[in-house]
C-alpha cells in the first residue's frame, strides 16, 4: 500500500548545486548513479527520506543492487559506494541496516509548512497581497504582466546598436582574404589598380 507522500510527490527535487557539489563530485559515475537511485528510493520511503523493504526490514546488498539496476561487476561497487557516503556523511546506516539520506527531509520537503520560514513568510504575504486583489503582489512599482505588450524601448535600440556595430565591423574586413582592411594587402590593388569593375 502506498503512503500518502508516494501518491502526492512522485517526484523529488535535485538542486542544480548538486554538478558542483564536492561529495558528489568525489564519487565515480557509478557511484553517482547509487545517489541518484537512493534519493528515489528515500523519496518513496516510509518516513521519507529513509531506505528499506518494509518497516525495520532492510535491503540487503544484492536486492539493493538489483533496484538500483547495478549488475556485474557494479554491483560489488555497491557496498564501497555506501560506505564512501557513510564518510561523506551523505546518508548513515542504523544497526538494522536501513539506510537514511542526511538532511533529506531539508531539502526534499512536503508541504509548505515544510518550507523555510523565510520562503514561508514571503508566501503568505503573497497570499494576502493577492486575496485583496491588488495586482502587483511583488510589492515593486512597475511590474509587467505576462499578458502585456512590453513598450520597454532599450531592447530595440540595443538591437540597433549591435546591427550598427556589426556593419561596422564588416565593412572594415576585406571580402577577399577576409582580413582587416588595415592589413589587407588585397584591398591596396583594387583601390590602386582599377581592377574593380562598377556595373
Amino acid at each position: 500500500m502506498k503512503s500518502k507522500a508516494q501518491d502526492s510527490l512522485p517526484w523529488l527535487r535535485l538542486y542544480t548545486e548538486m554538478l558542483f557539489d564536492p561529495k558528489i563530485r568525489s564519487l565515480s559515475a557509478v557511484e553517482k548513479w547509487v545517489w541518484i537511485g537512493l534519493l528515489v528510493l528515500a523519496s518513496r520511503g516510509k518516513p521519507r527520506g529513509t531506505i528499506h523493504i518494509c518497516e525495520n526490514v532492510p535491503y540487503d546488498m544484492p536486492l539493493l543492487g538489483s533496484m538500483l539496476d547495478l549488475y556485474n561487476e557494479e554491483q560489488d561497487c555497491l557496498a564501497p559506494a555506501l560506505e564512501k557516503m557513510k564518510r561523506l556523511d551523505m546518508i548513515s546506516i542504523d544497526d538494522r541496516g536501513i539506510i537514511s539520506i542526511t538532511h533529506f527531509d531539508e531539502r526534499q520537503y512536503e508541504y509548505v509548512s515544510g518550507l523555510p520560514k523565510s520562503i514561508q513568510e514571503r508566501v503568505r504575504k503573497h497570499r494576502a497581497l493577492k486575496r485583496k486583489g491588488n495586482e502587483n503582489v511583488t510589492g515593486k512599482h512597475h511590474v509587467t504582466n505576462c499578458n502585456d505588450i512590453d513598450t520597454d524601448t532599450d531592447t530595440e535600440t540595443e538591437i540597433d546598436k549591435d546591427i550598427r556595430l556589426a556593419n561596422i565591423i564588416s565593412s572594415e574586413i576585406c571580402p577577399q582574404c577576409q582580413q582587416v582592411k588595415a592589413i589587407c594587402e588585397c584591398e591596396e590593388e583594387t583601390e590602386g589598380g582599377g581592377d574593380e569593375r562598377s556595373d
